[in-house]
């Protein structure tokens, strides 16, 4: 269905914007009527009735951050006996990601005029990740959804929790590329060109390394259509292998020996995560581990998942079937294999995560704390060489000019 920006009145008289989901203008009218909002400006598109600098930013898809407060508050108002459309009204009013709140209006518009979560969520994919759409289905088709709202938000505040910590600890790599990159410009477009020509006078053959400087800033400023040529190639060829060039990446972080620790760590805890999430909202092994498989974005990851699975699906235990998961985190392996025959996999599962959380917390710092000065020392090494030759090229100007 199409999305409508507004401007419209309250009851106080105060004025206020906002976007909805309706079949037509007929239609949304009649929901800012609902509202108590008297409309003086509706327009087909999200966010085309409200102005640029008051618009949400929004890039496709929701991230962990994004999403942790609306299933905070989905588990909360869900326990208290909330209905659904009443609870996804209260969210939408506080979201602020523009395509989320788009999202949840939709949602509540569509639970209102008769449809199931589950064909609702249908056309929800870009912004809620598959395995949240799965998990949601389940948790509504075993009446569990408050419990599974609220274990999507520990999963959620988990994720945040990473990727938070990961911006932290590139804070100071960053600085330190952009000052290097200001020292590389100094020295390329201002010393070198000052000291070529003292060479060239006394008829002395300038250092290597201020001719490839020299060449590199001609390259940038003399070279106009062709340099521009060149880049739209290498950036083509990127794009064209990218996938490859992602795999290559993997394959060799999950190899490293700290960034290895760290992903089979935190891919353990996503799969246990999701897996147990599944199987508590009734689901099958086979059904709960291809339902955590879209969580896992290592190509090996997923392979060996579909391997268990065609065990399981041959009649194995699963027990035997985890056997094929070789990156799995050997704990969660010997807790899964130690109450396979029991109803207690699904609480084991969250056990395990939340020991696995700690874990991955720890490694993850331990791999932050060694990636900092690892590249402060590449980094380093590398200005240093290049302002250490110049300062050479510099002193041998006095042998030159004696």
């Amino acid at each position: 269905m199409p999305s409508f920006s507004y401007s419209a009145i309250t009851q106080a008289g105060a004025t206020t914007r906002g976007a909805l989901v309706a079949r037509d203008e007929v239609e949304a009218l009649e929901a800012l009527a609902r509202k108590g909002l008297t409309p003086t400006e509706l327009r087909e598109g999200a966010g085309a009735a409200i102005p640029w600098w008051q618009r949400e930013v929004s890039f496709g898809g929701s991230k962990p951050t994004h999403l942790l407060p609306v299933f905070v508050s989905l588990g909360t108002l869900l326990d208290a006996r909330i209905p659904l459309t009443e609870a996804l009204g209260f969210v939408e009013v506080q979201v602020r990601d523009a395509a989320l709140k788009v999202a949840i209006a939709a949602l509540r518009e569509d639970l209102e005029n008769g449809q199931s979560l589950r064909q609702s969520l249908a056309d929800r994919g870009d912004v809620f990740p598959p395995r949240i759409v799965t998990q949601l289905i389940m948790g509504e088709e075993s009446d569990t959804l408050g419990a599974t709202c609220r274990r999507i938000a520990v999963m959620l505040r988990a994720e945040a929790e990473v990727a938070s910590e990961v911006r932290s600890a590139m804070v100071y790599p960053v600085i330190l590329l952009a000052m290097s990159a200001l020292v590389l410009g100094l020295l390329v477009f201002y010393l070198v060109p000052t000291l070529l020509p003292v060479f060239e006078t006394a008829a002395a053959d300038p250092p290597p390394i201020l001719e490839a400087m020299d060449s590199a800033r001609q390259a940038l400023t003399g070279g106009g259509s062709t340099t521009l040529a060149i880049i739209a190639a290498v950036l083509l060829a990127l794009y064209l292998v990218r996938v490859s060039l992602r795999t290559a990446a993997q394959w060799v972080l999950i190899h490293a020996p700290v960034t290895g620790a760290f992903l089979r760590k935190r891919h353990s805890l996503s799969f246990c995560q999701n897996l147990g999430v599944m199987i508590d909202a009734g689901m099958s092994s086979v059904d709960g581990i291809e339902a955590a498989e879209p969580a896992l974005p290592y190509g090996p990851w997923r392979a060996q998942l579909q391997a268990a699975k065609t065990e399981l699906e041959a009649g194995s235990s699963l027990s035997a079937a985890i056997e094929r998961i070789a990156l799995l985190d050997p704990m969660a392996k010997s807790l899964i294999k130690a109450v396979d025959e029991t109803d207690r996999l699904g609480p084991m599962l969250g056990a395990a995560s939340e020991a696995m959380q700690t874990e991955t917390q720890t490694t993850l710092k331990r791999a932050l704390s060694l990636l900092t000065p690892f590249l402060t020392l590449v980094i380093g090494a590398v200005v240093g060489l290049l302002i250490v030759s110049t300062i050479t090229a510099i002193l041998d100007l006095n042998d030159i000019a004696f």
